[in-house]
């Protein structure tokens, strides 16, 4: 399993030019670690599991401009987490301050359907909607939101395909050995021989899946943040790292 990580807050932070997500990518640092950070005002050694999840709930709930009472159900259907409205308004007052270009990309996506109802990606997909959906007020926001998450996940789910088809097609060489059987959200889902090359093959494939040369020639922005792949071993949802598995098959 090859698994993308945070890549819908990396393309969002390459589609919005987001400084502060981009810096921290850049460095290595992880974002929800660092909303954490901001939501509690404890030091990075301090931050909980539990501090961490929280965080997550807001990174995710908030990139595509939810409104706080939204979240509390968000945050509890999805993470299990109970916040109450006033902690909901609160942490999504703090996500703002921290990330601020994202409400003026929302500005600009709402500007751009309004007067053109249509919205591209960064990897060139379109978005086209009927006027008359937007002058209707009980369907605008739905078609908006749409209008907004898609120059993110669109692009992101296209650098997955991307890679997959650069492996597919320009590496004959490992035609024999691997297998890709599905993509699962931002993770590549493949079977490779077991051999004396497997662990080598291992890394190949990611190296294809960080720096794909089809996905950087759709782009309509510069990539300059690392996009990171992490290798797991095992059935889905139950793998380990290659460190780990390497580990476990050498005692």
């Amino acid at each position: 399993q090859f698994d993308f990580s945070q890549l819908e807050l990396r393309f969002a932070a390459l589609v919005a030019d987001v400084r502060n997500m981009k810096n921290a990518y850049r460095e290595g640092r992880d974002l929800h670690t660092e909303m954490a950070m901001r939501i509690t005002g404890k030091p990075a050694d301090q931050i909980s599991k539990a501090d961490r999840t929280g965080a997550k709930a807001a990174n995710f709930g908030y990139l595509y401009g939810m409104q706080a009472l939204s979240f509390v159900e968000y945050a509890k259907s999805t993470y299990g987490i109970h916040i109450t409205l006033d902690e909901a308004m609160m942490i999504r007052q703090a996500f703002f301050d921290m990330y601020p270009e994202l409400e003026l990309y929302y500005a600009k996506v709402n500007n751009d359907m309004m007067n053109y109802s249509k919205q591209t990606s960064i990897m060139g997909r379109e978005y086209h909607l009927n006027t008359q959906k937007l002058i209707n007020p009980y369907t605008r926001g739905d078609y908006l939101r749409a209008a907004i998450n898609l120059p993110v996940q669109s692009s992101a789910s296209d650098y997955v395909l991307s890679g997959i088809v650069e492996l597919i097609l320009a590496h004959p060489e490992l035609k024999e050995r691997v297998r890709v059987g599905a993509t699962v959200h931002d993770s590549a889902i493949t079977l490779i021989k077991k051999d004396d090359k497997f662990y080598d093959t291992i890394e190949i494939i990611r190296n294809i899946m960080e720096k794909s040369t089809i996905a950087k020639q759709l782009m309509q922005v510069d990539i300059d943040i690392p996009i990171v792949v992490d290798s797991e071993i095992g059935p889905w949802g139950l793998g380990v790292s290659v460190e780990d598995y390497k580990e476990r098959n050498t005692q």
